[in-house]
């Protein structure tokens, strides 16, 4: 796929939806400009059939995907998914909670129900935010990586030993 042709918003909001695939035994085969040798997957961004996860600011150039084969590829959600942004958004509201909580314990408040709950449930979210980041994409030098081998590799080389310390 000549990736340099691939910059113009005219080519890829020529290929109609309809036009995308042809039906065989049941597989809708991707057409030869959306999919390259090396798995790399070229959705025009102008096209929101992937569940509405690319907002329509983003209309003008193609997404490159980096995708993969395999039994955790199914579970992979796109970065900038709806669910993944609210799960985002929940844990800044977490860590502006810590950052007024944190501070506070120098007067040695008395412990409430609602801060031993609060504590348990921020455990709880942090723990599965290390498994929830395994599970999504990630974007680097323009190209959206779907493969879990290589979304794993890039968790445990950034975010994997400040999560493990904010579990721990």
């Amino acid at each position: 796929v000549d990736r340099g042709s691939l910059r113009h918003p005219g080519e890829t909001k020529s290929v109609s939806r309809g036009e995308f695939a042809e039906k065989k035994e049941g597989n809708f085969p991707l057409r030869p400009l959306w999919q390259s040798d090396d798995n790399t997957l070229v959705v025009p961004r102008s096209w929101n059939s992937l569940q509405g996860l690319y907002s329509n600011v983003l209309k003008d150039e193609p997404v490159l995907l980096q995708t993969g084969a395999g039994a955790l590829q199914r579970y992979i959600s796109f970065p900038a998914s709806p669910y993944r942004l609210i799960w985002d958004f929940f844990g800044a509201i977490l860590i502006m909670y810590d950052s007024l909580v944190i501070p506070l314990q120098v007067f040695n408040p008395p412990e409430t129900d609602f801060s031993t709950a609060a504590d348990v449930f921020i455990l709880v979210f942090w723990t599965l935010n290390i498994v929830a980041s395994v599970l999504v994409g990630y974007v680097k030098n323009g190209v959206t990586e779907m493969r879990p081998s290589r979304i794993m590799k890039n968790y445990m080389m950034t975010w994997f030993v400040a999560d493990l310390v904010v579990v721990v």
